[in-house]
């Protein structure tokens, strides 16, 4: 494949082809921008591999795309998982199937029967063809391709090629022993420390409270970093993806340990062990993928190499700047 007509990006040590379709914009003054700002730092003049990790393209082939019948026609196709995404007031349907000897995933973004974002992941050529489908006035699916449509524009839509593009890296980057991790980041010392939990727990106010209050940290990335390897020591990179929170990080540090908190009337910190620490971090990877066999294999593999070199810890804290304080303490020996 040719390179002309593409955009060159780095994230987390992978590299992604996005088709510049896909990717820009025209201003008011008829001037080319990126539509998702949060990618900029992450862009690169030239490609530094042969290949890609995951190449994106509108996809242009109508027949590909009935969901009315070609995803019942596929062999062996399989709902494997439903889930809400709320960014987008939108449910999410997650399928696999095969086609001419080949396993691909497909992701369908729903929102009220009226329109569908479409990715479809195939893992033989780790190519990613998206499409937007939207309903007619009898409430049908009509084409229209997400490289050529001004309803793309909308914030609403650039919510799903977001959230596609995300998803679709992340089954690209499994191969590679990279995984997105659920997490509020700190950087204190040139070192990563990553805080896990449910949402509302109160990941993005611990550590704004380590900006606050201690010398030095810095937010990496607010919501989903990824984790990787350097032989065997698990690094921590930034992302385009950081939730509410702008940070968008270029930059990737060696990982300190993984914090998951509770909130409590207290501050207490324990290091976790064994079926403990499995517990602690197995919740923040991408959940759709404990519902593949493939995935989550894969997803075990990368937890058991992070579990092998890393520190877990459990924070019960209040949200002050003492439970901050109480992991510096505790991990930096100060």
């Amino acid at each position: 494949m040719t390179q002309t007509g593409f955009l060159y990006f780095s994230i987390a040590g992978l590299e992604l082809h996005i088709a510049e379709s896909l990717m820009m914009a025209q201003q008011c003054d008829n001037a080319p921008k990126l539509r998702l700002d949060s990618f900029a730092p992450f862009q690169r003049t030239t490609p530094s591999k042969p290949s890609p990790d995951c190449i994106v393209l509108p996809a242009n082939d109508k027949e590909d795309w009935d969901c009315g019948k070609k995803l019942s026609e596929a062999e062996e196709m399989k709902l494997l998982h439903t889930f809400e995404f709320s960014d987008a007031d939108a449910t999410c349907r997650f399928y696999k199937g095969t086609a001419k000897a080949s396993h691909f995933y497909m992701l369908n973004i729903e929102n009220s029967n009226k329109r569908i974002s479409q990715f479809k992941y195939d893992t033989r050529s780790n190519a990613v063809l998206c499409r937007l489908l939207s309903a007619d006035a009898n409430g049908d699916a009509t084409d229209d391709r997400i490289g050529g449509i001004g309803n793309f524009e909308s914030r609403e839509c650039a919510s799903h090629i977001r959230f596609g593009l995300w998803f679709s890296l992340g089954i690209a980057a499994a191969n590679s022993m990279v995984a997105a991790i659920h997490s509020s980041t700190i950087v204190y010392n040139n070192q990563a420390i990553m805080f896990l939990g449910e949402s509302g727990t109160g990941k993005s106010t611990h550590t704004r409270l380590w900006r606050e209050n201690i010398e030095g940290a810095t937010l990496l990335n607010d919501d989903s970093p990824f984790i990787g390897f350097s032989g065997k020591q698990p690094i921590v990179y930034g992302s385009p993806w950081s939730g509410k929170t702008p940070c968008y990080k270029d930059e990737k540090y060696p990982l300190r340990a993984i914090v998951r908190l509770s909130q409590a009337p207290h501050n207490k910190i324990r290091r976790l062990k064994g079926a403990e620490a499995i517990g602690a971090l197995l919740p923040s990877l991408p959940p759709a993928f404990a519902y593949d066999g493939r995935l989550k294999e894969l997803m075990f593999d990368i937890l058991s190499g992070v579990l092998s070199k890393a520190e877990i810890y459990h924070l019960e804290c209040l949200p002050n700047a003492d439970a901050a304080r109480l992991v510096q303490e505790t991990l930096f020996k100060i």
